[in-house]
């Protein structure tokens, strides 16, 4: 950083020998502050001893010794100041690589071109897993396989990173707790519901009626194939389809056919 060179009635000041012997490995405070009607080159002293702003626009740079009274607001009401502290010998001002551009850089928001097909517009889906899925990989592993809920999890949540949507997957034991987390969903601007609902197969009429009321499209799955061990469930025939005897990928094609079905509606 070079020492700051002022014209004018400051000139003497800024290059004064004496000062410069003087000038001893001290703390300086540079102060970048909005001088409200400075135009633009203008130069005016501050306060007392080396305290000079240059006014660059309507930026203006500060820099004062050690042992000199600090300036507030209290004394310089016209301006707006915030400082920091740096080590070293004195410095006038920091050079022109380091000062405050006139106008700060405008903060860049990243947009996505998601699997719904429209930039900046993300799928939020939500996948419940009903009744006795909390088990999954110790209970009848020879039916549902070994794969436990955090492994799942972990493969689907990786699935939504690859595919650019945002996932939320719920477990609950009570029929109860799920309906109000669809109804939540539909407060929270989801777009779709994934469900295997498990242990509600046989008689969730109460979350069939909700999802009804919500008219959030819904795709069921189950890991085995629920036709083949002659299961019927009673949430069936209010989805948009139902994959069901892949395992654990039933999951997977599960979330893909909402996301085909999202694609279509948002055109």
């Amino acid at each position: 950083m070079g020492d700051l060179q002022i014209g004018g009635p400051f000139a003497s000041r800024a290059a004064s020998p004496e000062r410069d012997r003087a000038a001893k490995p001290h703390a300086s405070i540079v102060l970048v502050a909005l001088h409200r009607g400075a135009a633009p080159g203008s130069e005016k002293e501050v306060g007392r001893g080396g305290l000079v702003a240059a006014a660059l626009g309507r930026r203006c740079f500060y820099g004062q010794s050690a042992g000199e009274p600090s300036i507030v607001e209290s004394r310089l009401p016209q301006f707006r100041c915030a400082g920091r502290l740096l080590l070293g010998k004195r410095r006038a001002t920091a050079p022109a690589s380091r000062r405050v551009p006139p106008h700060p850089p405008q903060r860049v928001i990243k947009t996505q071109v998601s699997s719904t097909g429209k930039e900046g517009v993300v799928a939020k889906i939500l996948l419940i897993q009903g009744a006795n899925l909390t088990f999954l990989g110790r209970r009848e592993p020879q039916i549902y396989g070994s794969t436990t809920p955090a492994e799942l999890d972990g493969i689907l949540q990786r699935h939504a990173r690859d595919h650019g949507y945002q996932l939320e997957i719920f477990y609950t034991n009570i029929e109860g707790e799920a309906i109000n987390r669809i109804y939540r969903a539909t407060d929270e601007a989801f777009d779709g519901l994934v469900m295997n609902p498990a242990g509600f197969t046989y008689a969730g009429f109460a979350l069939k009626d909700c999802i009804k009321g919500t008219a959030l499209p819904y795709v069921e799955v189950h890991i085995s194939n629920i036709t083949k061990r002659n299961i019927h469930c009673v949430l069936s025939d209010i989805a948009e389809g139902m994959i069901t005897g892949f395992g654990m990928h039933s999951y997977i094609l599960g979330l893909d056919a909402m996301l085909e079905i999202l694609r279509k509606r948002t055109g």
